[in-house]
């Protein structure tokens, strides 16, 4: 019996030792140097300016994004971040109509979670500049109407959150929503025509990989 009951103890104690072990691996790591690349899905609002109310009727589209990111420890992160979405115009008297909406983030990452986790939440928030040209847009009235492109660029504050999934350390699926709000302060047609200034918001949420070039610790 003494010898039974001795075999199990090590047993047990070895399946513990093997399974803590386990736990403890390393399974993600957001240090150091990663890239990104995700398709987005993207719309925006302009905020109540009856002068944009035609050019702010517009249908969500997709896009493609690019990120580079630097994790100074395992929570804190900065990065820069471009992306470009193609929207078009909701009323189908506007076939024609088409926009891009593009952002250039600068922003800083508070990441969740250990590298003993897949699941990697964290938390963006920074500074963005948004930028979209639209066209054909027509101006004037009557036997005066015209066909010009809309040029419009501004900056704002950007903020979302999202998660990596780590199906390999170095590898992550990523998913996040972003949201902004800014203000287009140079607007003007391509005929040189200045516009006013408009309040814009703008939302994306995005899908894709990102890679963390320096692996495990």
């Amino acid at each position: 019996i003494m010898k039974v009951t001795f075999t199990l103890v090590c047993l047990l104690l070895t399946l513990s030792t093997v399974y803590g072990q386990e736990a403890l691996r390393q399974k993600s790591n957001t240090k150091g140097l990663n890239i990104g690349l995700s398709g987005q899905y993207a719309f925006w609002n302009i905020v109540d300016n009856p002068g944009f109310r035609e050019v702010a009727q517009i249908n969500p589209g997709f896009g493609l994004g690019v990120r580079l990111g630097y994790g100074f420890s395992q929570r804190v992160e900065a990065a820069l971040s471009a992306d470009v979405s193609i929207l078009s115009h909701t009323n189908p008297n506007y076939y024609a109509f088409s926009m891009t909406l593009s952002h250039l983030d600068l922003t800083g990452r508070l990441n969740i979670g250990s590298t003993t986790s897949r699941f990697r939440p964290f938390i963006d928030a920074g500074v963005t500049m948004i930028s979209s040209t639209a066209g054909p847009y027509a101006a004037g009235t009557g036997a005066n109407a015209y066909e010009v492109d809309l040029i419009m660029n501004g900056t704002g504050l950007a903020a979302g959150a999202g998660i990596n999934y780590f199906f390999g350390v170095p590898l992550a699926v990523s998913a996040r929503y972003m949201g902004s709000f800014g203000q287009f302060t140079n607007n003007r047609l391509s005929n040189g025509t200045d516009l006013t200034k408009t309040a814009i918001n703008t939302h994306r949420a995005s899908l894709g990989l990102t890679w963390f070039v320096r692996g495990r610790r």
